[in-house]
């Protein structure tokens, strides 16, 4: 099962800090062998995922393509449950900053494209707005 998590560079980052990393901390207590990651969008898509490589940068003419933001995010994989890498995604989690304009759609799809690979994909959370930038997505 996997739940991507999505950071915006919007207003009120500190309270979406925390917000995010209290949904890390309960996952990874009640679901510990779920899988999670952290998606992070601003003018380009950083995919942290589960924080076991270094982040992916997704940017220019790849934001504006279908094909290819289904293709990297078809390919992402991530590897270690939420007991082994929360510590790491909330340590990822904190160090970002905001910065320039936001690429939500082209992060929506990517998530999307990252759980695909499991049938029966969810899409589920809140959608982002001023206060928040978390959507979960879960797969069986």
């Amino acid at each position: 099962m996997y739940v991507v998590l999505l950071f915006s560079s919007w207003a009120h980052r500190f309270w979406q800090q925390a917000a995010i990393e209290g949904q890390i901390r309960t996952i990874a207590q009640t679901n510990p062998m779920k899988r999670i990651g952290l998606i992070a969008f601003n003018s380009a898509v950083t995919v942290w995922g589960d924080c076991s490589k270094e982040p992916l940068v997704v940017a220019g003419s790849k934001l504006d393509s279908f094909q290819d933001l289904m293709s990297i995010g078809s390919a992402y994989e991530l590897c270690r449950p939420a007991r082994e890498c929360a510590d790491d995604v909330i340590e990822s989690l904190w160090s970002l900053q905001e910065e320039g304009a936001t690429a939500l759609g082209p992060a929506m799809l990517l998530s999307i494209a990252i759980a695909s690979g499991v049938a029966g994909s969810q899409v589920s959370g809140v959608a982002p707005s001023v206060f928040t930038g978390l959507i979960i997505i879960r797969t069986v």
